[in-house]
């Protein structure tokens, strides 16, 4: 939850029934620190102080010290769930600076902890189920983004973590994670859309060539957004050339992409017996989502976890973009079939084990 206003700036970075943390500063007295009360429908329950450090603040410079941050941990003997609302009221007039209902807020897991391992493929709703699943786990008992730490480290946080995240194949989460140890996840998306989607993602990294957000992606990944943003040429012969023409690294990035996430190896390019490998490697999932009925996913792992569902309106990440193509024009279709052969056939397994549970 963030905010701007004439008078306040406030983020709100965790939410639950345990704790709530954040930062929030005065534009108009940006170094005094901003007093907070919290409220349980209209009992006073607590203060606090916003004046710990953001390193993360000051680096984006929204705050000139950082020092605006705060964190308040409900008392114990207060059991949230027994309150309608839930308001958070600053400075000395206590104006009210955003209310919740406690039917809106996670609830954290009861101890002890699940251990839970989820497989982010990328443009799938990762992200939302992602947040949704971490605002329910004490901060310190959650790792993410395993795809860019040293695999040394891995051991380390299989031992003091609880909830783990990464962009990581079947294959390397078997190699360094001990399976039994965790409840697995993961999320699919209907692969003519996910195609899309991550061709979109490719363009957009080459649409300001000039820009640092360009220059710290792989020379490799620059080369494919220049080509998608090549004006002089129609979207059908980009993509021709594309499907015709891929090296190596290319097949990682659009052959077949979802297939590839539930191997056990890294092929160069994914074939019949790539399938039958994926199919068989869902045993190893406590539950495997589809981005098209993600609130039914959530609502079973809420269930499996008794924990209180609460639908997302909005999932994260969602792309204003135009379409780069017509996804069901019948010419695309035919010329990226290649690419999504096997992925629509994984989709496909995956609707029909939902529908026999």
């Amino acid at each position: 939850m963030y905010h701007k206003s004439r008078l306040i700036n406030f983020a709100v970075d965790i939410l639950n029934d345990q704790i709530i943390s954040g930062w929030i500063f005065s534009k108009l007295l940006q170094k005094k620190p901003v007093n907070l009360s919290i409220y349980l429908d209209e009992e006073c329950v607590g203060q606090v102080v916003a004046d710990k450090n953001r390193k993360d603040v000051f680096n984006l410079r929204l705050h000139p010290t950082g020092r605006c941050g705060f964190t308040f941990v409900f008392p114990k003997d207060i059991d949230v769930a027994t309150y309608k609302k839930l308001t958070v009221r600053y400075g000395a007039f206590k104006a009210s600076l955003f209310s919740v209902n406690i039917s809106e807020i996670p609830f954290t897991f009861q101890e002890p902890l699940p251990q839970i391992f989820f497989m982010h493929i990328p443009k799938t709703a990762g992200s939302s189920f992602d947040n949704f699943v971490r605002r329910r786990y004490p901060a310190e008992s959650i790792s993410t983004r395993l795809e860019s730490m040293d695999t040394q480290l891995y051991p380390q946080l299989a031992a003091d973590k609880k909830y783990l995240v990464g962009h990581l194949p079947l294959g390397k989460i078997k190699k360094y994670f001990t399976l039994e140890d965790y409840a697995l996840y993961t999320i699919i998306r209907e692969p003519w859309h996910h195609l899309h989607s991550h061709l979109n993602w490719i363009r957009n990294i080459g649409k300001n060539p000039g820009s640092g957000f360009y220059r710290a992606h792989p020379k490799c990944v620059r080369k494919l957004a220049d080509r998608l943003n090549d004006s002089k040429t129609e979207i059908t012969e980009q993509l021709e050339r594309l499907v015709n023409n891929m090296d190596g690294f290319e097949f990682d990035f659009f052959d077949n992409i979802q297939t590839r996430y539930f191997l056990d190896y890294r092929p160069e390019k994914v074939g019949d017996k790539d399938i039958v490998n994926a199919l068989e490697n869902f045993k190893y999932f406590s539950d495997i989502g589809r981005t098209e009925d993600y609130q039914s996913f959530a609502a079973r792992f809420c269930k499996k976890y008794n924990l209180p569902f609460i639908q997302q309106v909005q999932p994260l990440n969602c792309s204003g973009d135009a379409p780069l193509y017509d996804i069901a024009g019948e010419n695309f279709q035919t010329l990226l079939h290649p690419l999504v052969k096997y992925d629509l056939q994984l989709y496909s397994a995956i609707a029909e084990r939902e529908e026999k549970d």
